[in-house]
Order: C-alpha cells, then sequence, then structure tokens
C-alpha cells in the first residue's frame, strides 16, 4: 500500500577503563568488561534532554527549540542542526528519530497552524543535514522510528483518527527509505483496551543485521522481525531471580541498547538497586551482567551514578558517566 503524500514548503538551519570510587569505607568497581574507546564530550551536550546513540552519531532534541534535533559525531563534535519548519506551522513538535549510516536522518513531528490545522509528518535530511523531502503521515503520528532492511523505515505511533473514532489502528508502519507506505503490523485490537496509546507513544525500535526489534516498555513486550518483515518473536519479559526480583521491589528497564548483531541490553533499575542487564532473547528474562548489580545508595560514590546506557555502535555498547565522559564497551557475546 501507498500513503498519501503531501510534500510541504520547508526552511532548515544548519547549523581497560571502568567506574571505580574510593572513600573512606567503600570501593566499588563496576566492571563492564573491556573498553574500546573513551572520549570526553562537551557538558553541553548532556545538558537538557536526554537523546540516545546509534550508528556512530549521538541524536539529541534541542534545549531552546522543540523544532530542531542536533547531530553529534563519535568525537562530541556538533556535526549539524536539523530544524523542521513547514511553512505555514505556528508551531512544531519533535516526536521521534532515526539515523541511517554516514548521517543520513530521519524526523518526525507534528505542527499546527494558526488557523488550528493539525499536520503530522516525518522529514529526511541528508548527510549534510540539508531536508531533502517531507511527507506528511495524517492520521499516524510516528513517536519512534529505525531505518531497517532494504532500506526500509519502521516506525511506531498512533493513529489519532482510529483512536477518537474507537477504531482499530496499527501501531507498527514499515516505508521505503523515501516515506511511501509498504506494510503495517501489531494492531491496536491486540492489547487490554487504553494500552494501546501509551504503548505507541513509549516504545522502541531498532534495527540489526536480523531485521528490526521492538521493546514495547508499557507491557514489558520485545518483538522481532526478519529481515522479510515477517513478524517472528512476541512475548513479555520478566526479571531473572536476582537480587533485583528477590526484594520484590519496583523494576523497570529504562534505557536500551541493540548491537548490530542483535544483542540486547537495559539499565534495570529497581527501588535500590541498579544493573545493565541482557536480554536472554530464547527466555525473554532480563539477566544482570558485567557485575554491574549495584546498591543505589552505594552507586553515589561512584562515577556511574548519574550515568547512562546511551545506546550502541555496530557490537559496542556505549555508555556516558557522571563526568561526561563517552565510553565505548566490546560486546562479549559477538
Amino acid at each position: 500500500m501507498s500513503t498519501r503524500r503531501d510534500f510541504i514548503r520547508f526552511g532548515v538551519c544548519l547549523g581497560g577503563v571502568s567506574f571505580t570510587s574510593r572513600s573512606n569505607a567503600t570501593k566499588i568497581r563496576l566492571n563492564l568488561g573491556e573498553s574500546k574507546r573513551v572520549v570526553q564530550y562537551p557538558a553541553e551536550v548532556f545538558s537538557g534532554r536526554m537523546g540516545h546513540f546509534d550508528k556512530g552519531f549521538y541524536m539529541k532534541p534541542s534545549n531552546s527549540r522543540r523544532d530542531e534535533l542536533l547531530l553529534y559525531d563519535r568525537n562530541g563534535t556538533l556535526s549539524y542542526r536539523a530544524r523542521v519548519a513547514p511553512e505555514g506551522a505556528s508551531q512544531v513538535s519533535i516526536t521521534g528519530y532515526a539515523v541511517a549510516n554516514q548521517g543520513r536522518l530521519v524526523v518526525s513531528a507534528g505542527a499546527i497552524t494558526k488557523e488550528g490545522i493539525i499536520g503530522r509528518f516525518i522529514c529526511f535530511f541528508n548527510a549534510d543535514g540539508q531536508a531533502t523531502e517531507i511527507i506528511r503521515t495524517n492520521p499516524f503520528q510516528a513517536y519512534s522510528m529505525c531505518f531497517g532492511p532494504g532500506k526500509s523505515l519502521w516506525a511506531i505511533g498512533l493513529d489519532f483518527e482510529a483512536h477518537n473514532e474507537g477504531a482499530d489502528y496499527a501501531l507498527i508502519k514499515k516505508y521505503t527509505d523515501s516515506g511511501v507506505e509498504l506494510n503495517e503490523y501489531v494492531f491496536a485490537s491486540s492489547f487490554v483496551k487504553g494500552i494501546a496509546d501509551m504503548v505507541a507513544q513509549d516504545s522502541y525500535l531498532y534495527s540489526t543485521n536480523r531485521g528490526v526489534c521492538a521493546y514495547f516498555k508499557p507491557t514489558q513486550e520485545w518483538l522481532e522481525f526478519d529481515n522479510m518483515g515477517r513478524l517472528t518473536l512476541r512475548g513479555k519479559t520478566t526479571v531473572s531471580r536476582s537480587e533485583l526480583s528477590r526484594k520484590n521491589q519496583s523494576k523497570s528497564v529504562a534505557e536500551l541498547a541493540v548491537t548490530s548483531s542483535g544483542q540486547v541490553y537495559g539499565l534495570l533499575w529497581s527501588t535500590t538497586h541498579a544493573a545493565i542487564c541482557k536480554l536472554d532473547r530464547e527466555r525473554l528474562i532480563w539477566k544482570p551482567v558485567f557485575d554491574t548489580l549495584q546498591d543505589r545508595s552505594k552507586l553515589e560514590l561512584t562515577g556511574w551514578a548519574g550515568g547512562r546506557l546511551i545506546g550502541a555502535d555496530g557490537d559496542h555498547l556505549v555508555v556516558r558517566d557522571r563526568y561526561n565522559r563517552v565510553i565505548w564497551f566490546e560486546d562479549p557475546n559477538h
């Protein structure tokens, strides 16, 4: 199938480490395996709104503009500012983004005119930061995207028209890399009533050399699609019987990283503990790895406090610590 394509005029503005701590009473070592690269990023890269690292780039929404996305290279240098500005729009808000190799970018956004007309669209940028095409996707608003096999573009989002009418709709859509709709997957009717809208706006898409995978955060479900676009796995994830689960505390996967070979890692938080976990994709169980299970009160003594698992770069996990050092760790399962 193909989506109706509305071309809109637009403007574009370019523009061997571990975490250790020493105190009088405590020394904690979070062994994350062998580090391959350490780069000190400028503090402003991580100020304000957080972003995501993928394919050699760190993407984050601008702190000062809702219509602007910043793209940084591996050295923490700003590559360009992607500003989405449809003619006639009085307000524009970016809702999602994804990067392809060499810095090609796609951004999804919603816009409203002074007359109150709402537009939902995706905008493509080339590696030089120039907008090449903008495609209207009404009534579908994308919230998470990734580039998949065969130059495809995948998106998780919400069909506002169907939602308002109480009708069924697909949460995942597959497009060509120029925005022509090819297929749709996972319908709202497959969820308990009212959950689909939450899933559409709070989930993640990733591409690997095996295909495309998705994590539905509200339902803790993991999905996998092969290179032909066929859904091959869908199931609810659980946490292994570790200290995180034995204490019967609330816990959630706060941040995810998926390597190119398909290994899945998450930063798992409970009330008092934190750990980097690996998803056992056969049994869909999150298991603490790298000897990272730590008491969160003790984490305040380390550089890991305030740190983040910000993504993956090929087959390396990418982590940043509280001192804005970005560290690449080799995936031990590669």
